[in-house]
């Protein structure tokens, strides 16, 4: 008869092999897109995150030798996993209300398609309701373990909703794929654990004093929290400065829309007839062209 250890360690090899196998990816992802030489990052990345895996492993073993042999408490991979979510759900708000600002700013009198505001809509609650969620997790609330659960689910279902919406978006489809894959696996932690039922059981005897390895994986959670926001800081640069480009050339753009076949533009000043001349183009070859007046004119 297979034993309850032996469903934890298939677990443990399950998060560390799809991990493993996520990075691998991103690497082959990342050369194929790339004309240069292969980057070392891939491979510190994965060093890195078996480093991790191995180092919150010890830290749920030390949990689980000072609550004398019982897994229970905020400790080990349930304290890292409450980082994760807490994380994940502040990234979502930050990212909606950056797309706030940039509707404000460039597309103030834009008419907004309802898939898109649709869309946002759900990510928003998938956001608020997983900082909730990581809020009575880390309070030791004792439905807290099943509403995480629907958080998750949840999300795995905004998720498919935006891969029907965004058709072909090669990016957000892979990056969606690996928060796909960590909501499959946080969702069979939390119905799986020992920690987690004991934790939240009625009338848990949870240790006062926290695991003194706690400090190991608050440790990863604030290098997964910086790193977050690097990643973010880039991408929303990348958005704004995208964004403010498009809406310089709107004038072109909206005009070079009614030809279907246009896959490139230019617009820029042309001197013989003093204006913004924008041209929509297939293939490097002209298919339409118009001149715009300068709307703030030199003497």
């Amino acid at each position: 008869m297979v034993s309850y250890r032996d469903y934890k360690k298939s677990f443990i090899y399950l998060i560390s092999g799809i991990t493993i196998l996520i990075l691998l990816a991103s690497s082959v992802s990342a050369q194929s897109t790339s004309s240069s030489s292969p980057t070392p990052f891939a491979g510190f990345g994965l060093f890195l995150t078996i480093f991790m895996i191995y180092q919150i492993n010890k830290s749920e073993k030390i949990a689980i030798s000072e609550a004398d042999e019982k897994r229970i408490g905020v400790a080990g991979w349930l304290l890292f996993f409450i980082g994760l979510l807490t994380i994940s759900g502040f990234a979502v708000i930050l990212r909606i209300i950056s797309n706030i600002f940039q509707i404000i700013v460039y597309y103030h009198s834009l008419s907004l398609s309802l898939s898109f505001v649709f869309t946002e809509i759900l990510d928003l609650a998938t956001g608020v309701a997983s900082v909730v969620a990581a809020y009575y997790l880390w309070k030791v609330k004792t439905k807290a373990r099943w509403l995480v659960v629907g958080v998750l689910l949840f999300d795995i279902l905004v998720i498919v909703v935006n891969w029907f919406i965004s058709g072909t978006d090669q990016v957000y489809v892979a990056l969606s794929f690996i928060g796909l894959i960590w909501d499959i696996i946080m969702i069979t932690y939390f119905i799986l654990s020992r920690r987690v039922k004991n934790t939240y059981a009625i009338n848990a005897k949870i240790p006062k004093k926290s695991a003194s390895s706690n400090k190991t994986v608050y440790g990863w959670i604030i290098f997964q929290a910086v790193m977050s926001i690097i990643f973010f800081a880039v991408f929303q640069f990348g958005s704004w400065t995208e964004i403010a480009h498009s809406a310089k050339d709107k004038q072109c753009t909206d005009y070079c829309i009614q030809y279907k076949e246009t896959d490139s533009y230019y617009f820029g000043y042309d001197q013989k007839s003093g204006g913004l001349l924008c041209q929509c183009q297939k293939a490097g070859e002209v298919i339409s062209g118009t001149t715009f007046p300068v709307a703030n004119p030199t003497s």
